[in-house]
C-alpha cells in the first residue's frame, strides 16, 4: 500500500510517501485490505531487507508490517485505538490520546 507520511514518531524517514507491503498469502504480515483507503493509522514498521520474500517486487527502502503483535493503531480524531499495551490481540481494543502516545514513544530508547 502507498502511504502518506504525516508524522514520524521514532526513527528517520524524509519521504512524504512510502510503500508498506502486506501479506501475499505466505508471510506473517497483515493484509493491506485491513487498512482502508482514507483511514489514518500509527504503524510500527520495518525496512525491507535485501533477502526479501519477493525481491522482484519489494524494493530496498520499502517497509513491511508484522502481524506477530500489535504494530498498528487506528487514529480517530485525537485518539489512537487498538492494541495499545495488550500483548494478546484478542483482548478488547484500547485507546489513548495521540499526545500520550507521542510522549510514551519519545521515551523509548533506540
Amino acid at each position: 500500500m502507498e502511504v502518506k507520511v504525516l508524522e514520524v514518531l521514532k526513527g528517520k524517514e524524509s519521504r512524504k510517501n512510502i510503500r508498506i507491503w502486506g501479506d501475499n498469502g505466505a508471510q506473517c504480515r497483515p493484509y493491506v485490505s485491513g487498512f482502508p483507503q482514507g483511514t489514518e493509522w500509527v504503524f510500527a514498521i520495518r525496512r525491507i531487507r535485501q533477502d526479501s520474500a519477493a525481491p522482484d517486487l519489494e524494493k530496498r527502502g520499502d517497509y513491511d508490517l508484522s502481524v506477530c503483535g500489535g504494530y498498528w493503531l487506528q487514529v480517530e480524531g485525537e485518539q489512537a485505538k487498538g492494541d495499545v499495551s495488550n500483548p494478546i490481540l484478542t483482548e478488547p481494543k484500547q485507546q489513548t490520546s495521540l499526545s500520550e502516545l507521542r510522549n510514551h514513544i519519545s521515551q523509548w530508547k533506540d
